[in-house]
């Protein structure tokens, strides 16, 4: 124990500060924070101490997970102590670390199942000063909403309805309903500035380009009637069922753009979208499948074949 105090209290003096400019910070912490979670979880007060530091020059999102997972209490208590520091990274690692879906770190089961456990940190963290906190936030908010997206919805409304002209906050339930807005969730539409998809018709869709060469763009046209008197916003996505290697498709979405309509108005519009080869997808050869979402409503599938090179 005092070996590991002595190590954590060295380790802690080599990070940047005011008062050791040419101490460690950046990516040459991140293994001190490994470090720290690796043989420091017998340890609690003494190890999240030392994440804390670490957080201020780097980030301890990663390292702090198995924290939750083993010392979740007494882990909770400790950042609800420190969501008014005055370091935005201590206030933004509150929000970071505790997300159940952290993109490359370790799931937290129980905030996954229960999104009230964290519920606290967004509640205060949501009017911080500073958008670098606030964006953590709208991606944890993200994260609860691809497992409980009717509670998200309904505990965003009631933000959204105390300070309806707060356009910080408006921002932010924006960025956090960004994959139920995918899914054509309709609250989550109307924090992107949708009007009610009832309101809407869709005249008429065809695609203009039946083949295509990956890398080339895919055309469709679009007809749009506004059948109400007031002025309509329209959001308009490409979902695109992509054929895989085991012949099966995959439906992704890809963002259009806004509509403006006038009252009553029909308008016809063009839409295209590029294929373009990314590392993260692989295209195959072979009928693939487009449609679009307009304020949530999606239109029947239109077949095109897709050229891949070789």
């Amino acid at each position: 124990s005092e070996d590991i105090e002595q190590l954590f209290f060295i380790l802690t003096k080599t990070l940047k500060s005011d008062t050791n400019p040419e101490g460690l910070c950046k990516f040459l912490v991140w293994p001190l924070t490994e470090c720290v979670s690796t043989i420091g979880l017998s340890h609690f007060e003494l190890s999240i101490h030392t994440l804390k530091a670490m957080t201020m020059v780097f980030t301890s999102e990663f390292a702090v997970r198995p924290f939750f997972i083993h010392h979740e209490e007494k882990t909770i208590a400790q950042f609800e102590k420190w969501l008014t520091d005055p370091n935005e990274h201590v206030r933004r690692w509150i929000s970071e670390g505790s997300r159940p879906l952290l993109p490359w770190g370790k799931k937290l089961p129980r905030f996954v199942e229960n999104p009230q456990l964290t519920w606290l940190f967004l509640e205060t963290l949501k009017n911080d000063p500073s958008a670098y906190v606030r964006k953590s936030v709208a991606n944890h908010l993200n994260d609860h909403s691809k497992h409980h997206p009717d509670f998200i919805l309904a505990k965003l409304e009631q933000w959204r309805k105390v300070s309806p002209c707060d356009t910080t906050l408006h921002s932010l339930l924006k960025h956090a309903t960004r994959t139920l807005a995918k899914k054509g969730a309709e609250t989550a539409l109307t924090f992107r500035g949708a009007s009610h998809l009832s309101n809407i018709q869709i005249v008429s869709a065809k695609l203009l380009t039946p083949e295509v060469t990956l890398g080339q763009t895919l055309h469709a046209e679009i007809t749009f009637k506004n059948q109400h008197h007031e002025p309509a916003t329209l959001l308009v996505d490409h979902l695109i069922s992509l054929l895989r290697k085991n012949g099966k498709h995959t439906q992704k979405v890809f963002k259009g753009k806004q509509i403006k309509l006038t009252p009553f108005e029909e308008k016809r519009i063009q839409l295209s979208l590029t294929l373009k080869p990314v590392t993260v997808r692989t295209y195959y050869t072979g009928t693939q499948f487009w449609s679009l979402q307009a304020n949530g409503k999606r239109i029947e599938k239109i077949a095109f074949h897709l050229q891949v090179p070789t």
